[in-house]
């Protein structure tokens, strides 16, 4: 069996609870882990399985560089510790597989360099709103990020439940350090409305993520979503758009 050069992980939600036994496993095999993440009871979690542990925070300082730009420099620096020799990890928050563009970038170029990479599975997310909302949306469900959605022009059945990720990077291709206002979900809400009664209720749905941290809920009409005083999207929110009976 070849060698395993690069670990592409995720540590679950919930700061360092939803480490999982295999993730755990990966972290012990591993000479440096570079981690993206802001919560430092995870940091210094992984430190006990592996004492290489690098904050890649630091590259996200520059708020006058695209998003992109940045996860393309995480990529570079995981990838050229790898062809050290060492067997690395790149660690990010949820599962490294939804959502987390950095961990595709440094997938692709780890296999450009002729690098094993092997991705574990994590909750995400996704699986944290399944539990706050106690629906099993297993029979169908739609999930968008909402910038794709509107760019590509995918009209959304409302028959079937929605989930709308990434709602604070709705329109911004750049780093946020200020959380937007709500006003700037005023294009999602008028796209919205083409296909869903303007006052029809939605939640905004937030996971815990640090300890003692609870979930919250605020039920919100389509027509509300860009003025609700209490919308926070600093937290990074999920919109649920329930299906139309």
């Amino acid at each position: 069996m070849a060698k395993t050069n690069l670990y592409v992980l995720g540590s679950g939600i919930y700061s360092g609870l939803h480490l999982s036994i295999e993730t755990v496993q990966a972290l012990r095999a591993c000479q440096t882990v570079f981690l993206l993440h802001d919560d430092k009871m995870v940091f210094e979690a992984i430190k006990e399985f592996c004492s290489d542990v690098r904050d890649l925070l630091e590259l996200y300082q520059d708020t006058q560089k695209e998003r992109r730009q940045i996860y393309i420099e995480v990529a570079d620096r995981v990838v050229n510790e790898c062809k050290t020799g060492k067997t690395v990890a790149l660690m990010v928050h949820g599962n490294p597989m939804f959502l987390v563009s950095a961990c595709e970038y440094t997938i692709e170029f780890a296999r450009e360099q002729g690098l094993n990479a092997k991705v574990l599975p994590a909750i995400s997310s996704f699986d944290t709103i399944l539990c706050d909302l106690e629906i099993d949306l297993g029979y169908g469900v739609q999930i968008f990020d909402p910038e794709s959605m509107i760019a590509n022009d995918w009209t959304p059945n409302p028959k079937v439940p929605l989930l709308l990720f990434q709602l604070a990077q709705f329109r911004n291709a750049f780093l946020i350090k200020v959380p937007p206002k709500s006003l700037s979900l005023a294009p999602l809400s008028k796209w919205l409305c083409q296909f869903y009664p303007p006052d029809h209720q939605c939640k905004l749905l937030h996971s815990g993520a640090h300890i003692l941290e609870n979930g919250t809920k605020l039920n919100v009409s389509l027509k509300e979503l860009c003025h609700h005083q209490d919308l926070d999207l600093g937290n990074r929110p999920t919109l649920y758009v329930p299906s139309i009976d």
